[in-house]
C-alpha cells in the first residue's frame, strides 16, 4: 500500500490537482466569504492574496470536472456580500454628502443672513 506522499507525488507528476489543494482552496475561499460576512476587509484582501498564491501552485495543471465547483460557488457568494456592502457605503456616503451640502448651506446663511440665527434659534 502506498503512503500518502507517494500518492501526492503520483498526483503532482501526473499534472493534476490533488484533493488536498482543492480542499485548502475551499478552506481558504470559505474563509474568505466568512470575513467579507464579518466586514474584516483587510482580512478579505489578505486571503485573495493567498489564494492567489495558491493559484499560481496550480497554474497548467488538470483540475477534474467539478472539483472547484464549492469553490466558485463561495467566491460567488463572497462576491454578492462585497457588492451589498459597497452598496451601502456608497449609501452612507450619499447621506454624508447630502448632509455636509446642508451645513454648507446653513453656513454660508449664517454669514450672509444677519437675522438667520433668529430664525433658527
Amino acid at each position: 500500500m502506498e503512503t500518502a506522499a507517494g500518492i501526492e507525488a503520483m498526483v503532482l507528476a501526473s499534472g493534476h490537482v490533488s484533493a488536498e489543494e482543492i480542499t485548502e482552496l475551499e478552506r481558504v475561499s470559505s474563509a474568505q466569504l466568512d470575513a467579507a460576512r464579518a466586514g474584516h476587509f483587510e482580512e478579505v484582501r489578505s486571503l485573495l492574496g493567498t489564494r492567489q498564491h495558491l493559484f499560481e501552485r496550480l497554474r497548467g495543471r488538470t483540475v477534474r470536472p467539478g472539483d472547484l465547483e464549492p469553490v466558485l460557488a463561495c467566491d460567488a457568494e463572497t462576491i454578492m456580500v462585497l457588492r451589498a456592502q459597497i452598496r451601502r457605503v456608497e449609501e452612507a456616503l450619499a447621506r454624508l454628502d447630502t448632509g455636509g451640502r446642508a451645513l454648507v448651506g446653513y453656513a454660508v446663511r449664517a454669514v450672509t443672513s444677519p437675522g438667520f440665527f433668529d430664525d433658527v434659534g
